[in-house]
C-alpha cells in the first residue's frame, strides 16, 4: 500500500466530531494523594496523643500533616480542570475533531457526494487537511441560532447553486454570499443557508482534520465583545 493510500484510509465520517474532555494533569492526583495523607497524618496525631519526644507537646504530627494538607489542596486548585484564562468563560459547548475524521477514499475515482446532506466529509490527508461538502438545510439568517469558530481557519468554495454564509463581526454579523470561483477563507464564528431552499447550494471546503470547536448562540458571539 502507498503511502497516499494509507493516508486516504481512515474511520467513517461519524467517528470525526466527538466531545472529548481535557485530560486531568498528573499534579491533580498528587495533590489528592499529597491531602489524603495529611489527613491520616493529623489523624495519627489527635489519637496518638503527645509523643514521649523533644517537642513533643508541640504536636509535630498535625502541624505536618496541616502542610500535607495545604499542599495537596494547592496542587489540586492549580491544575484542576475549567475553562482556559485566556478564553471566554461564557456559555456554549466545544467539540474536538481528531484523527481518523475522514472517511476511505479511493484515489483517481470520482468521490460520490450525498444528496440533501448538511455535511459530508469525502477525504483527507492524515495530520493535513481532510475536505468536504457543505449544504445548509437553514434558508435565512434568521433561522440560525448557533455559529461555531474552529482553532484553524476553513476554506469554501462555492460548487453550484447559492451558498451564504453569516459571521460574527464584533457586535454585529455580517453575510457572506459565495461566489463560484472566489473562494473565501473563513475564521470568525460562522454558520450558513441556502436562501433558495434547503439544500439548493453546495460549497466545497477545506479543513484541518484535527481541530477544536465552539458553538455558541449568535447573541452569545455578538456580546463576547461587550466582556
Amino acid at each position: 500500500m502507498s503511502q497516499q493510500q494509507k493516508s486516504l484510509s481512515a474511520a467513517p465520517e461519524s467517528a470525526a466530531r466527538t466531545v472529548a474532555p481535557e485530560p486531568l494533569p498528573i499534579w491533580f492526583f498528587v495533590g489528592i494523594i499529597l491531602g489524603v495523607y495529611g489527613v491520616l497524618v493529623v489523624i495519627a496525631g489527635l489519637v496518638s496523643g503527645d509523643p514521649d519526644t523533644v517537642l513533643g507537646h508541640t504536636r509535630p504530627a498535625l502541624w505536618w500533616g496541616a502542610v500535607l494538607v495545604a499542599v495537596g489542596y494547592l496542587f489540586v486548585a492549580i491544575s484542576r480542570p475549567g475553562p482556559d484564562k485566556a478564553e471566554y468563560k461564557g456559555p456554549g459547548r466545544r467539540v474536538q475533531t481528531r484523527p481518523p475524521s475522514f472517511p476511505v477514499a479511493t484515489a483517481d475515482t470520482p468521490l460520490a457526494v450525498e444528496p440533501d446532506k448538511v455535511w459530508q466529509v469525502l477525504c483527507g490527508d492524515t495530520a493535513h487537511w481532510r475536505a468536504g461538502v457543505y449544504s445548509p438545510e437553514l434558508t435565512s439568517a434568521d433561522d440560525i441560532e448557533e455559529l461555531e469558530r474552529h482553532d484553524c481557519p476553513e476554506l469554501f468554495l462555492l460548487m453550484d447553486g447559492e451558498v451564504t454564509l453569516l459571521v460574527a463581526e464584533g457586535e454585529k454579523t455580517r453575510q457572506i454570499e459565495l461566489e463560484p470561483g472566489k473562494p473565501v477563507l473563513v475564521a470568525a464564528p460562522h454558520s450558513g443557508f441556502c436562501p433558495k431552499g434547503p439544500h439548493t447550494g453546495r460549497a466545497f471546503v477545506v479543513e484541518r482534520d484535527s481541530f477544536d470547536t465552539l458553538y455558541q448562540k449568535v447573541s452569545e458571539w455578538t456580546a463576547r465583545s461587550k466582556a
